[in-house]
């Protein structure tokens, strides 16, 4: 419990999340997301089963169908989960059920495609009603797919500053202890892929229900 205790303190007082937490923006809804996703492997690290890595693969396309930067929180937790449940996972059927679940999770896409075209709200993401747009706004062709901002400059000749800043920055949103306690809980998580730890979902019986269910 003092773990959680630490990881929730260091993230409930971190002045960047109260920031961008009382503006109408993406990045509240993200975090929100992204915590789901992490309570997501929890639950699947205490029960390895195919349907909590389902619930898992669920949230990590809903937190992609909401900001794109989720992939560098839901790649690793899915590669972190195949390893550690490979036995019952590495399989195609509950393959095709994390696949299956994965893409229940970026459903809400769909509604772009009902709602673009011409009766699409002002300020939208453009033509998402036809092919040619909806790939646009998904890939987001505007700004560039692997870019943060639409201009080279602003991603390209100042990564280096960006990514300087962000370390710099580190110390002034977390507490002292957040950056022992995070590498100590990653050697930890390594050492415990060929445990015993839950093991009651990672024999040939570990099927869980639905993609939701635990």
């Amino acid at each position: 419990p003092w773990a959680g205790v630490a990881a929730g303190g260091a993230f409930a007082f971190s002045p960047l999340v109260w920031e961008y937490s009382v503006q109408c923006e993406v990045f509240a809804l993200n975090n929100l997301l992204c915590a789901a996703m992490l309570l997501a492997l929890l639950r699947f690290d205490a029960r390895r089963t195919v349907g909590r890595a389902g619930a898992g693969a669920f949230a990590v396309g809903l937190a992609l169908s909401n900001q794109h930067t989720a992939v560098f929180f839901g790649a690793p937790f899915a590669l972190w989960a195949l390893l550690a449940g490979r036995t019952a996972l590495l399989r195609p059927a509950p393959l095709l059920l994390l696949a299956a679940a994965g893409l229940a999770g970026l459903s809400p896409y769909l509604y772009l495609v009902a709602r673009g075209g011409e009766s699409a709200a002002w300020g939208s993401w453009g033509e998402t009603s036809t092919v040619r747009g909806f790939l646009t706004h998904v890939l987001r062709l505007e700004y560039g797919t692997f870019r943060l901002a639409n201009t080279p400059a602003a991603t390209d000749a100042e990564f280096g500053l960006r990514l300087r800043r962000f370390s710099e920055s580190l110390s002034e949103e977390l507490p002292p202890y957040a950056a022992p306690i995070a590498l100590l809980g990653l050697f930890s998580s390594f050492g415990w892929l060929g445990t015993g730890r839950g093991g009651g979902g990672r024999g040939g019986g570990g099927g869980g229900g639905g993609c939701c269910g635990g």
